[in-house]
């Protein structure tokens, strides 16, 4: 049975809940505090702009990604991932960055200190060169 451990700050029928809340979910700082279904009806409001973005199974975060700009916006980016990788996605969270690639670096780098990678989608860290 999964609630055999004791914490006298939380009660037993919570501490499952509040696993499952923590794993694969950095306290990721994305200003978009609603997920959106990944539908076309939800994309076709996404700016075409620059900014970040992350996709989500139900709300376990698994990839960020970039617009640039131009013609690579946050709708075309996220039109680009319906029925593609990374597989699983069903909800999205976007940002407005008028740098994207230092907004989506700073994003990696959060979520990998709070679980010690980067998102699936994301693949592995890069390798160090010696």
């Amino acid at each position: 049975m999964r609630e055999t451990c004791v914490s006298p700050t939380i009660p037993p029928g919570d501490l499952a809940r509040e696993y499952d809340e923590r794993v694969n979910q950095a306290p990721l700082s994305i200003s978009d505090e609603k997920f959106k279904r990944l539908k076309i009806e939800n994309i076709d409001r996404a700016p075409r702009k620059p900014g970040v973005y992350a996709l989500y199974e139900d709300r376990t975060l698994i990839f960020l990604g970039k617009a640039s700009g131009k013609a690579d916006t946050i709708r075309s980016r996220l039109r680009s991932h319906l029925g593609a990788l990374p597989q699983g996605a069903t909800r999205y969270k976007r940002e407005l960055a008028s740098d994207p690639e230092a907004r989506l670096a700073s994003l990696l780098a959060e979520y990998t200190a709070a679980n010690g990678g980067p998102p699936r989608g994301n693949g592995p860290a890069p390798k160090k060169k010696k």
